[in-house]
């Protein structure tokens, strides 16, 4: 269904667990998110500012897109603008489910934790994103437990943010993204304070959710070894204003890539070639060729 980003709404739904017999159903019967020629643009104290222009995008479901780029080119802007949190012109066809008319959408923002209200647990503040977060005490606690299990964590919900690290913080607001089943999740660097041993586990039970419950999720990332194993596709943009046309000139042109090295192992620091952008250069070689 084709809607204009002003049209969205962040309700929910009920929904069932993630239980085996969805883990291991890989049909959608709803389309993914596609954007076809969306352009955004602003102007600020007197001056016009292009961010990108003429992109076209596919998300198909139950997929990773990821989204590489220097800082200040545009990557949360564009990720906002795909779920429809961002005007833009052009089309966006987002994913929709269970009779919706727009998609619904699971948020880990990069300054995820201002995002939880300090007198709640962590329990408390994930049910708030839930369908009748405090009259289904029972069902939502199960739903939670069980996205908490499926993404391989071992966090203590009963504990208040104050008690927590950056690190707790930042799976909590994970755990609350997924528990949602969003048409469309969108994230902001979601395993950047994570150790290394709870990184591992979250981004094979991330990718594992994500197939699972076929959600497009779409991803600002600066870690090579984050995309390596969590994104099917990623766009790398070498600077501003940027585009996917390649018969435009005058702007960078953005690329997206397949990943071909997927579960693959990051051994040594890719630099640039000196004729090409060092983001470009570094996908490339880490994933294997473009789309």
């Amino acid at each position: 269904m084709v809607i204009n980003s002003d049209q969205i709404r962040d309700d929910t739904q009920p929904y069932q667990s993630l239980d085996s017999k969805i883990l291991g159903d890989n049909h959608y019967s709803h389309p993914g998110l596609s954007a076809e020629r969306i352009s955004f643009s602003y102007r600020t104290n007197g001056r016009y500012f292009e961010v990108f222009h003429d992109l076209n995008i596919s998300v198909p479901r139950g997929t990773t897109f990821g989204i590489f780029g220097p800082n200040g080119v545009g990557k949360t802007t564009l990720m906002r603008s795909l779920a429809g949190m961002q005007k833009v012109n052009g089309v966006i066809n987002f994913p929709t489910s269970d009779n919706r008319d727009t998609p619904k959408i699971g948020y880990v923002p990069q300054s995820y934790a201002k995002s939880f209200y300090p007198w709640l647990t962590l329990e408390q503040n994930i049910f708030l994103s839930l369908n009748k977060p405090f009259n289904q005490l029972k069902e939502n606690r199960r739903l939670v437990r069980e996205t908490h299990e499926s993404l391989g964590l071992k966090l203590d919900l009963s504990k208040r943010p104050s008690q927590c690290s950056g690190g707790m913080l930042q799976q909590a607001a994970i755990i609350r993204a997924i528990a949602r089943k969003p048409s469309i999740l969108i994230a902001d660097e979601p395993f950047s304070a994570l150790d290394f041993d709870v990184s591992t586990r979250v981004r094979k039970g991330f990718s594992d959710v994500i197939s699972a419950l076929g959600i497009c999720a779409i991803l600002v990332l600066h870690d090579l070894q984050d995309i390596l194993e969590v994104c099917d596709t990623v766009l790398a943009i070498p600077g501003r204003p940027y585009t996917t046309d390649d018969h435009l000139d005058g702007y960078f042109q953005a690329k997206v890539f397949t990943n071909h090295n997927r579960d693959g192992v990051l051994r040594e620091q890719i630099e640039g070639d000196g004729n090409s952008s060092p983001f470009i250069t570094a996908i490339q070689r880490a994933l294997g060729g473009l789309n």
